[in-house]
C-alpha cells in the first residue's frame, strides 16, 4: 500500500500539466492549493505508514521472525523486496511500451510498403493497359 501510495505522489508530482488550448484561464489555476495539500498529504501519510512498518519490524509482529527476517535486517529485506519489485514492474511496464511501439512501427512500415507496392503495380498496370489501347 505504501508503494502505491509512493508511486501516486510521484506521478502527481512529476506529471506535465496539460494546458487545454480553449480552456479557461482563470480557473486552470485556482487549485494550485488544493493540489499542494493532497500530495502533503499523501506524503505524510506515506511517512507514518512507513513508521509504522519499521515499528513493526522492530517491535511488533515481524520483530520474532526466525531466519533473519525480523526485526532490522528483516526491515532491510522487506525495503529490498519492495525495490525490486518496483524495478522489476518499471521494466514489465518500459518493455511493454517499446513492444507496443515496435509493433506500431511494424505496422506503419509494413502497411507503408505494402501501400508502395500496390499503388506502383496499380500504376504500372494502367500504363501497360494504356500503351496496349494506343496501340490498336
Amino acid at each position: 500500500m505504501a508503494d502505491q501510495l509512493e508511486q501516486a505522489i510521484s506521478k502527481e508530482k512529476n506529471k506535465p500539466k496539460k494546458v487545454k488550448l480553449f480552456a479557461k484561464k482563470d480557473g486552470a489555476f485556482s487549485n494550485e492549493t488544493q493540489e499542494a495539500f493532497s500530495i502533503f498529504e499523501a506524503e505524510n501519510k506515506m511517512a507514518e505508514i512507513e513508521r509504522q512498518l519499521k515499528h513493526e519490524f522492530l517491535y511488533g509482529a515481524f520483530a520474532d521472525l526466525e531466519g533473519g527476517f525480523g526485526g532490522m535486517d528483516g526491515y532491510k529485506k522487506f525495503c529490498e523486496m519492495r525495490r525490486k519489485v518496483r524495478s522489476d514492474r518499471i521494466k514489465a511496464q518500459q518493455d511493454q511500451e517499446n513492444a507496443e511501439a515496435e509493433f506500431w512501427y511494424k505496422v506503419k512500415l509494413y502497411g507503408g510498403g505494402t501501400a508502395i507496392i500496390v499503388v506502383g503495380l496499380l500504376m504500372l498496370w494502367v500504363m501497360i493497359d494504356f500503351a496496349f489501347k494506343m496501340g490498336k
